[in-house]
């Protein structure tokens, strides 16, 4: 089955009916078994959430934290916590259209290649191997982790990378990115 991601912006004049197009479409696409992600600076869709069962947490807030890095777990009726076959492979696509984001650019072939062996590499240095799935449960790694192993690589654009990172983990914005999802 393809997966496909679509991403969209809303630009316009105040008043012009943005939010209510907006909040309109999330609630098309949920009822279609889509997932839905609105970055939300003004508060504007936290009734909506709480109304659809969603989850809403203020970003910029002290304690809230959000791991990109984590495996979705899943605790079955015998009580066994597993994760789906393909959670490091679609984990390692979700980082690279992350960084994209964060980036503000596509990234480059290089990119995506020393990143691909960088998320591997991280997850392996947190004990997670991707071909042992029962080790899919432990503590995941944080991003902070991912920008030390591009670091330490001897490639210069594995360490451009790490540095574009910085913000995301030292630096401005690290605040979100500094913990295991709260």
């Amino acid at each position: 089955t393809a997966r496909h991601h679509h991403h969209f912006g809303r630009w316009g004049r105040s008043g012009a009916g943005k939010s209510y197009l907006v909040k309109l479409e999330a609630l098309r696409s949920l009822y279609q078994g889509t997932e839905v992600a609105i970055i939300d600076p003004e508060d504007e869709y936290a009734r909506l959430a709480g109304a659809v069962g969603g989850t809403y947490f203020p970003l910029g807030i002290e304690g809230i934290h959000l791991n990109p890095l984590d495996l979705p777990i899943h605790t079955g009726p015998d009580g066994l916590r597993s994760a789906p076959a393909d959670s490091l492979t679609r984990r390692s696509l979700f980082l690279h259209t992350l960084l994209s984001v964060l980036f503000g650019h596509s990234l480059s072939a290089d990119e995506r290649a020393v990143l691909d062996q960088a998320v591997t590499a991280t997850y392996q240095q947190a004990g997670i191997l991707t071909d042992d799935s029962r080790t899919w449960t432990r503590p995941a790694p944080l991003l902070s982790d991912l920008r030390a192993v591009l670091n330490q690589s001897d490639d210069d654009t594995a360490r451009d990378v790490a540095s574009r990172l910085h913000p995301f983990t030292e630096g401005a914005f690290s605040g979100l990115f500094a913990g295991p999802t709260t």
